[in-house]
């Protein structure tokens, strides 16, 4: 029986008067294979698919087979990332820790009111930075600072200048809560966002993993009202309580949650390594080159077979 390792199989010039897809019915695994390898714009407006060129057509059984190799490939990319998206640190409080204030383990430093005038989309001169505003801050713990503008740097702004390993916080709008470190140099902090840092009594990757908890989010957001308009202010943030064991401990929590962050993380080369899987078997069945990375990934999963 043909697999779809085969590189050629029987073609057949597919348009609008022979084949019709209706996507509110089961789908055969011709329709499947058709989803698949074309994008939903070469449907017309009746939901009629046409074919720009030949159409590979191979025997049903192989048919088949492409379907749930890739749908299985689909269900491992669902699976990766729903763990990236519900994945949050969790800190179980023991009874004997001393139980302190935001304010007792960081400084809080207020975002600087930059004028959008002042700004620009592109550095003007080897002065200027990124300016990190409330919509850089990610669910994730990360910047994304992809679309930040730029402002010109002097000294007179030195108290809003980012550090690496700085925690930045948004404090209005329906983002109130998210935080995420800074792992680039060279950032400037807009208004309504705050950033904060550990005094002695605390790691600052201790507080980190505190305030990407799920419980400091539904804090901010119960206390800033929710919704569009809500606003939390810097006292209000302070006051959180959190549990502040020794540092010797807070290490040891930190040692623990890093570790389940590795394994969390690896989910996001494996979202990788599967899309290119479902490339990689689309090109054969099109009979193109396959690319050297997913050749890669099948050789080592049939090495493991």
């Amino acid at each position: 029986m043909r697999t779809t390792d085969d590189p050629i199989w029987k073609t057949a010039r597919t348009t609008s008067e022979n084949l019709t897809i209706d996507h509110s019915a089961a789908k055969s695994p011709s329709d499947e294979l058709v989803t698949l390898c074309f994008d939903r714009s070469s449907l017309d407006s009746k939901d009629k698919f046409v074919c720009p060129r030949d159409f590979p057509l191979p025997p049903l059984e192989v048919q088949k087979e492409i379907v749930a190799e890739i749908e299985g490939y689909q269900k491992v990319i669902n699976g990766a990332r729903a763990v990236l998206d519900h994945y949050r640190p969790h800190i179980p409080i023991h009874p004997d820790w001393p139980m302190a204030t935001l304010n007792d383990a960081a400084d809080f430093i207020s975002g600087f009111a930059f004028k959008s005038t002042d700004m620009t989309a592109t550095p003007l001169d080897s002065t200027c930075r990124a300016v990190v505003k409330i919509g850089n801050v990610g669910r994730d713990g990360r910047l994304d600072i992809d679309d930040a503008q730029f402002h010109s740097y002097t000294d007179d702004l030195r108290r809003f200048a980012l550090r690496v390993g700085d925690i930045v916080m948004a404090m209005t709008g329906a983002t109130v809560g998210k935080v995420a470190v800074v792992d680039k140099p060279n950032l400037l902090l807009n208004q309504r966002a705050g950033v904060l840092r550990a005094k002695p009594t605390a790691l600052q990757s201790y507080l980190l993993n505190l305030l990407c908890s799920a419980a400091f989010y539904s804090f901010c957001q119960r206390t800033a009202g929710g919704g569009a308009q809500g606003n939390i202010a810097p006292r209000e943030i302070m006051e959180y309580p959190i549990p502040l064991p020794s540092l010797a401990t807070q290490r040891a929590i930190v040692a623990e949650i890093e570790a389940e962050q590795a394994l969390v993380a690896a989910n996001r080369e494996l979202i990788t390594r599967f899309e290119q899987k479902i490339q990689a078997t689309l090109a054969r069945i099109w009979g193109e080159e396959v690319p050297d990375v997913a050749v890669a990934c099948r050789s080592a999963d049939n090495g493991n077979n």
